[in-house]
């Protein structure tokens, strides 16, 4: 694979991503990343300003090298999953904005005996598993299966 591809292979998550949850329509990535930018987190606007700039820096160089090039594609990683997480706390604050206060402890109850619940059952599921485990090794000491 030549530079380009690489690159390109590299940025096309996080440019699907800007351009769907963030709602940014430029074409190019550096133009998504400098509309985006005042609406992020100063950390977040700092990573993808630097993604930015390695990126015109590695196409501007004829031939890179394959380690900064790795690390450009690792950081792209990073800031994606950076920006998915900011994305998604947004919407949940978003979400419980729209909860009426009234609702809000039932709602908050109601998710905690959820947890409870997923907990138990993960529990039980987890032990059955290793009861099972156990008794197959022991199975296949004694000889039996």
């Amino acid at each position: 694979m030549n530079k380009d591809s690489i690159l390109a292979a590299s940025l096309a998550r996080l440019d699907a991503l800007i351009a769907t949850e963030y709602r940014a329509d430029p074409p190019d990535f550096a133009a998504k990343a400098q509309a985006i930018g005042p609406d992020l987190p100063d950390e977040l606007a700092q990573a993808l300003t630097g993604l930015v700039a390695t990126h015109a820096s590695l196409q501007a160089e004829p031939d890179p090298d394959d380690a900064r090039i790795a690390d450009f594609a690792f950081r792209c990683g990073q800031v994606h999953e950076q920006l998915r997480a900011h994305r998604q706390i947004e919407l949940e604050l978003e979400a419980s904005a729209q909860v009426p206060s009234a609702q809000a402890e039932p709602l908050a109850r109601f998710i905690e005996v959820r947890d409870r619940l997923f907990r138990q059952v993960a529990d039980f599921t987890l032990k059955a598993l290793l009861i099972m485990l156990g008794l197959l090794t022991l199975g296949l000491v004694l000889g039996l299966v």
